[in-house]
């Protein structure tokens, strides 16, 4: 079916909910990093309302507190369907025309029913949301349920491409991706999954979710400049730990750095507190701090009047151990409740910020973890909050909630398909020449409500990264995120 635009009385403007043609660098050439397929040379050129804007450090985002609505705003949602129809524009009445050409279809595959639906249909709005700012008539965008279930999955993109679909857009779980990728390989289309799965990029299957290997490179580059050169790394025993350790490893050495001390942690274990205190050394330093402060202690009592000995007696009696860590810069990927007891087992056990600056990457972008007190100061890489700010707010305006985080994944996907419809039919392209790979990794690459990104050779996304302070539920943008792949 072709998707009609939300039911929208009022829509700001997204600041960098744009699609842009940008350019390309060579970079990464680890096998589970997008291998560069070109230099970039532009910079972006604007498809759609807003500006491409630079943020400023120390900007400060309350992420998840933002979307408290006026009362106007609420009414708006919960007016009746035809009420709020009467009044919402028109897509295809705004748009700039376009030479009349056969219809672009498009499929977006979702879980849409079962146990992920909710997810799916909040993906599915922020598609129709990108429609409405960048689709024209003849683009359709054709929504298919795959109830989060790979042979359905299948039987969804099948049925797809037996309809004229030019281009798939997702699944999202990597066993979906998986199943359905050699038959749309063998249909000779093109597909832009949701997964964060790396290994499921292949053959005319790309992978768009935010993979961590940017986020590794950025936060080990911007620790590194700021002085960090001995690293500690506690990760997950699992696959994800394994590569994302071996990636910063690799990060921090051709910075200079090294890896002084590693722990993994399997997911499964109940009891991690044993592990962390062996880590940071806890009972060497506590030893050297009652140690310390018995030397204190006696040399006041010795001599009253002693200053030095008074200003060292108080500043021990603010802590509870002593002696340097083996490192400067604690990187701890981990996200969800066990990232949350690491943290917590860290400060418990007296590593703080003046001792050891704490890094992480996108796990952390949860408001669980973000109001958490023991993560305070700490740092990750993530893509700029900026433009999935006014997204999520814009989405909350129209639908009357949040969007889950992976929302916006669906909205550049639909957006990037959508202006490559529209220039396609500007240059006179038939409805197979638009999709085509070179298109799809232009090496200047999009820009949208995830900053920039880019596919590269081995079809896995490249994505601007801005570096990010977690400050009292607030995030401090410490390094704004490039707008360019130019180098």
């Amino acid at each position: 079916m072709l998707l009609e635009p939300p039911m929208i009385m009022k829509l700001r403007p997204f600041v960098l909910t744009l699609f842009s043609l940008l350019a390309l660098s060579g970079c990464v050439t680890a096998p589970n990093k997008p291998l560069s397929s070109g230099n970039a040379e532009t910079l972006p050129s604007i498809l759609a309302q807003g500006t491409l804007s630079v943020e400023q450090p120390g900007t400060a985002y309350d992420p998840y507190d933002y979307y408290v609505r006026s009362d106007q705003d609420t009414a708006v949602i919960s007016a009746p369907q035809e009420e709020i129809a009467a009044q919402a524009p028109d897509y295809r009445n705004v748009r700039a025309a376009t030479p009349k050409k056969d219809r672009v279809k498009v499929a977006i595959l979702l879980p849409l029913s079962g146990e992920h639906k909710k997810i799916g249909q909040q993906m599915l709005n922020a598609a129709q949301m990108a429609l409405f700012d960048v689709g024209d008539q003849n683009f359709e965008l054709m929504p298919k349920d795959t109830k989060g279930d790979a042979q359905i999955a299948v039987m969804a993109a099948n049925d797809a491409i037996n309809q004229g679909a030019k281009l798939i857009l997702g699944p999202l779980f990597s066993e979906e991706v998986k199943a359905v990728r050699p038959y749309i390989a063998r249909s000779n289309i093109q597909n832009i999954s949701f997964s964060t799965d790396w290994t499921a990029a292949g053959q005319n299957t790309y992978v768009m979710g935010i993979l961590p290997f940017e986020q590794v490179s950025r936060i080990a580059e911007y620790a590194s400049k700021n002085g960090s050169k001995n690293f500690g790394v506690i990760s997950t025993e699992d696959a994800y730990g394994k590569n994302v350790t071996d990636s910063f490893n690799n990060a921090v050495r051709s910075h200079g750095g090294r890896v002084t001390k590693l722990l993994t942690i399997s997911p499964l274990n109940n009891n991690i507190s044993p592990d962390i205190r062996e880590f940071v050394n806890y009972d060497a330093r506590k030893e050297n701090y009652d140690a310390a402060l018995a030397a204190a202690e006696q040399a006041v009592k010795m001599n009253p009047s002693n200053r030095e000995a008074k200003a060292k007696l108080a500043e021990l009696q603010l802590v509870s151990t002593t002696s340097d860590l083996p490192y400067d810069t604690l990187f701890v990927p981990v996200g969800g409740e066990l990232g949350r007891n690491i943290v917590n087992l860290l400060r418990f056990y007296e590593v703080d910020n003046h001792n050891a600056t704490l890094l992480g990457t996108g796990v952390w972008d949860d408001a669980g973890l973000i109001r958490e007190p023991a993560f305070n100061g700490s740092l990750f890489a993530a893509p700029s909050p900026q433009a999935r700010f006014d997204f999520e707010q814009n989405y909350t305006n129209v639908y009357g909630e949040r969007p889950a985080r992976i929302a916006s994944l669906a909205y550049d996907g639909t957006a990037l398909a959508a202006v490559l419809a529209n220039k396609g039919a500007q240059e006179g392209y038939s409805t197979d020449q638009i999709y085509t790979r070179n298109n799809i990794q232009n090496p200047n690459g999009f820009a949208g409500v995830d900053g920039i990104f880019r596919f590269g050779r081995n079809n896995l996304v490249e994505r601007g990264m801005a570096v990010l302070e977690i400050n009292k539920d607030n995030l401090i943008v410490k390094e704004p995120a490039p707008i360019t792949f130019q180098r």
